[in-house]
């Protein structure tokens, strides 16, 4: 994202709003992008040698799972974002997994996530969906990790796949 005044690393929060993307970074600042959070995540993942596609097809396969796959935009930095909603759903949000500290309920769909920079934003999501994909981020980077894949190019990942078949 080479005009963009931020890094991957600086982007805690993605959240559509009316087909734009407001980005929460360090520090609480907000800004905002054109076009829904997916198409940001794919310019990362295109900028990390990969694709949004792949990488969701590379969590659903590997996890088994069919729903709000989490997006590892890197092997080498680690670096992912989860969902706390179906992609299509309007207004989905995208929780960053590796800056996300601590979470809690505040109303029975309404939690507060807070970054390890101490940065807090409250979601209209039930506790329960938070906590499983942050397990469901957890063991897939055990899985690659194990497999010897986590500091690995894209490529090793698709060896990986082809032999689960």
């Amino acid at each position: 994202m080479k005009n963009e005044p931020f890094s991957l690393q600086d982007v805690l929060l993605l959240k559509e709003e009316d087909r734009h993307t407001r980005c929460l970074l360090r520090g609480g600042e907000t800004i905002m992008l054109a076009g829904r959070p997916e198409a940001v995540l794919n310019r990362f993942c295109l900028r990390a040698g990969s694709s949004l596609s792949g990488r969701i097809e590379s969590f659903c396969e590997l996890l088994h799972v069919r729903q709000k796959a989490a997006v590892l935009i890197s092997e080498k930095s680690g670096h992912m974002y989860f969902p706390l909603t179906g992609m299509k759903q309007p207004g989905c949000t995208w929780v960053s997994h590796n800056d996300l500290f601590r979470y809690r309920a505040v109303g029975p769909d309404r939690s507060l996530l807070i970054f390890a920079d101490g940065t807090r934003q409250e979601v209209d999501c039930n506790i329960r969906v938070i906590r499983k994909q942050a397990a469901r981020c957890e063991a897939y980077l055990d899985l690659l990790q194990a497999e010897g894949l986590y500091d690995a190019d894209a490529g090793r990942i698709m060896e990986l796949l082809q032999k689960k078949q």
